[in-house]
């Protein structure tokens, strides 16, 4: 069953019109603004871009340059599209999710934003294994000093086992080994005479560097509680 063309207006593109006609018409040649030059806003940052506009690529001073085109001509990609997002996701998820000034080197290889850095800020904000990186660390409220710590008592009743270094050393051939940091375990011991005239002694020490005294312990393998128990035996015979 055939319409007739005046109940039908699609119909009128291939039925009583000339060839002359239909090649005028609307239907072929589309309408007059896409083939009118487009004409940017006062404000806008675009034609500062050079000569390649027409193209949607960016123009520059890399016309020389041993460069791809692709890479001297960045194709122009709106700041806020759809297209954009997906195009930064992907160079995002390749480079692992790397920082803005990367991604941003990278992404402008081929295409180029305007206001590229802080589209991709903007994007980067967005990526939620980003945001877990980011979070910040809650801080742990400390609790209060144990009774111990801040009662007094006499010296040596209660020892423990701090940690110091490493210290960075200068290595002279002939004096100490081949180690770049040094540790060290040192307990002295200070008493007051009659007239309170304080006197200090070592007792024992331990290093990774020449020894300090005949007494230093010479193995270096000795585990924390081998030595903290050597440290109590000869603060409890020397008392």
């Amino acid at each position: 069953m055939l319409t007739n063309g005046i109940a039908n207006p699609g119909d009128l593109a291939t039925r009583g019109v000339s060839s002359s006609t239909l090649l005028t018409s609307i239907w072929l040649c589309g309408p007059k603004f896409l083939h009118e030059t487009f004409l940017f806003q006062t404000d806008s940052c675009v034609p500062s871009l050079n000569d390649a506009v027409p193209e949607d690529r960016v123009g520059g001073r890399l016309r020389h340059a041993n460069l791809a085109y692709g890479h001297r001509h960045p194709i122009l990609l709106p700041k806020r599209h759809i297209l954009t997002n997906i195009i930064f996701r992907h160079y995002h998820d390749i480079f692992l999710h790397a920082g803005t000034q990367l991604v941003q080197s990278c992404f402008e290889e081929q295409y180029w934003i305007i206001g590229s850095r802080y589209v991709i800020r903007h994007l980067n904000r967005k990526c939620i294994k980003c945001c877990k990186v980011r979070a910040s660390i809650t801080n742990q409220m400390t609790s209060d000093l144990p009774y111990f710590r801040i009662s007094p008592a006499s010296a040596f009743m209660r020892c423990g086992v701090d940690y110091a270094g490493p210290f960075q050393i200068k290595i002279i051939k002939g004096y100490c080994d081949a180690s770049i940091a040094v540790y060290g375990a040192v307990v002295y011991l200070r008493s007051y005479c009659e007239n309170y005239t304080p006197t200090t002694k070592l007792l024992v020490s331990k290093s990774r560097v020449t020894p300090l005294k005949t007494i230093s312990i010479p193995r270096l393998e000795l585990c924390s509680c081998l030595l903290l128990s050597q440290l109590i035996n000869k603060v409890a015979n020397s008392l």
